[in-house]
């Protein structure tokens, strides 16, 4: 589970938080499977461990490119949440755009961003918050 994207997913104090594991806690209460939630230190990690050949069973924070899933060996179920690409502003007209390193988004979005901007990689979602 990626550790950084609050309210979806996080961790504190070692336990996973957020809307996603909480999805998974309903889908083991309803199925009667058991799941362990990997917690990696940071964006870093959480990419080396789904490139790495370490075996991962279900991957809860994913979106739906089914390229990237029969490339990375994975199904994919029906979405169980959807969520908007957000946008934050300071008070000056900044051309320079802070977004996500290492995320599926933002490689795939990157056409949509790299325009007129010029794009400041962040390595959290709270770094992106702090450069604006």
């Amino acid at each position: 589970m990626e550790p950084d994207r609050i309210p979806y997913s996080y961790f504190s104090d070692g336990t996973a938080k957020g809307i996603m594991p909480e999805i998974l806690h309903k889908i083991e209460d309803a199925t009667g499977l058991t799941f362990s939630i990997i917690e990696p230190k940071d964006r870093n990690e959480y990419n080396e461990i789904l490139a790495s050949d370490q075996h991962i069973d279900v991957r809860i924070d994913t979106y739906a490119d089914y390229y990237q899933a029969e490339n990375s060996g994975y199904k994919i179920t029906d979405s169980y949440l959807t969520a908007n690409i957000d946008k934050i502003s300071g008070k000056s007209d900044s051309e320079v755009i802070a977004v996500l390193k290492k995320a599926d988004m933002t490689e795939a979005r990157k056409d949509l961003l790299n325009g007129t901007h010029n794009l400041l990689y962040c390595d959290s979602y709270a770094d992106c918050v702090e450069a604006v």
